[in-house]
């Protein structure tokens, strides 16, 4: 029996093609809307038809000298036909081929959020070297595309990223090493812990759930820390995740305070207090 999403889904399925609209007037319209919203939902009719004839189409999209073009042709392979994506290598194929030349930074990071959704390890090595160029923007792309590999060049770049000068890429790069995969690495852990005592908030958050995740003691102190410099309406979710991943009694007294000082909204840290207790 199929769950509810996929029901929308195959619904939204039989929408995109009854949609009266040819081929060439949702690209047309995708290309000129000046309203992004209508433009994107063009885009989105296009994937969920996922026709041969829409490849094609977006395969020369790709090749062309416009780079408007070039990046809603690689917007419509990244998603072509999702969930079954019956086109997966084929458009790996075109992606990596415009990757190696493209120079634009809005056509490199369609590239990489593409290739994130097609999730080929064959497109590891071509984003991997990206990590050093000069928009954050890109690099940001490009830790997108990398996230949820356990491959070990993923990982090593990733690492790599963590320590990013730009606060979105080491968030993101964080998020990619703590969350996104359960490798357990000493390098992992090493990149993690660097992160706990980041100036970003978010950046140390993501560190110290991705610590705690893997049962690192070395979260329990910054946690600690971390949570007494906030009030009890401040506190991130994924703090009070940690501390219930983490289980460690030494939470227990700051946990408990956080608690009382919420009054009703008290029962967020009840799980966390649970754990730290056995």
């Amino acid at each position: 029996m199929k769950s509810d999403w996929q029901l929308r889904f195959d619904e939204l399925i039989r929408e995109a093609r009854n949609d009266s609209r040819t081929l060439y007037e949702l690209i047309s319209q995708a290309l000129c809307e000046p309203d992004e919203d209508a433009a994107w939902e063009c885009g989105s009719i296009l994937h969920r038809r996922g026709t041969r004839d829409t490849f094609d189409a977006a395969r020369l999209l790709c090749q062309s000298s416009c780079a408007i073009e070039r990046t809603l042709g690689t917007n419509i392979l990244g998603q072509l036909g999702c969930p079954d994506s019956p086109f997966i290598a084929e458009s790996v194929a075109v992606l990596l081929a415009l990757l190696q030349a493209e120079v634009e930074e809005n056509v490199l990071r369609a590239i990489c959020v593409a290739l994130s959704f097609l999730h080929d390890l064959m497109a590891v090595p071509a984003i991997a070297r990206l990590h050093t160029h000069p928009s954050h923007l890109v690099r940001y792309a490009a830790v997108y595309g990398l996230s949820g590999h356990s491959d070990s060049l993923a990982i090593e770049t990733l690492i790599k990223l963590s320590s990013d000068t730009h606060e979105l890429v080491r968030d993101w790069a964080t998020f990619g090493l703590g969350r996104q995969i359960d490798d357990d690495t000493p390098a992992i852990r090493e990149a993690l812990f660097r992160r706990t005592s980041d100036i970003d908030s978010f950046v140390r958050c993501e560190a110290l759930f991705g610590l705690a995740h893997r049962g690192d003691e070395r979260a329990v102190e910054p946690l600690i820390d971390e949570l007494n410099v906030r009030a009890p309406t401040e506190i991130d979710s994924l703090l009070v995740k940690a501390a219930e991943e983490i289980a460690d009694p030494r939470l227990l007294g700051v946990l408990e305070r956080l608690k009382h000082a919420a009054g009703a909204e008290g029962g967020r840290f009840d799980a966390a207090i649970a754990n730290c207790s056995k």
